[in-house]
């Protein structure tokens, strides 16, 4: 009679902890498949980055390209006419350096 309490008691304890540790199981799934979603979303916040960083770093490329250009142009025309090469003033009084700076700073 006390035997069969004890066992009834045994397994009544074993039911418990095998729910708890189910219980604990599909939380522990739930939190793994939650931090799989925010890693594929980050993944693709990263990817979006990259192609934006790329396309503007290309951007910036282009504008170096023409700027060294207008600056090789600005320089022959300087030698040819005075031997030297300065910096010429545009008609709204913007240095070449400053009209750099402005182009660059809107990136």
């Amino acid at each position: 009679d006390e035997a069969a309490l004890v066992i009834r008691e045994a397994q009544a304890t074993c039911v418990r902890l095998a729910d708890d540790a189910l219980g604990a199981a599909e939380t522990s799934q739930k939190k793994v498949e939650d931090v799989a979603r925010q890693a594929s979303a980050a993944e693709r916040r990263l990817e979006t980055l990259r192609q934006d960083t790329e396309a503007s770093l290309d951007t910036m490329r282009a504008q170096l390209l023409a700027l060294q250009a207008e600056l090789a142009g600005r320089a022959a025309a300087a030698a040819g006419t005075e031997g030297t090469v300065e910096l010429q003033r545009q008609p709204d009084g913007d240095s070449l350096d400053q009209q750099l700076t402005s182009r660059l700073g809107h990136q």
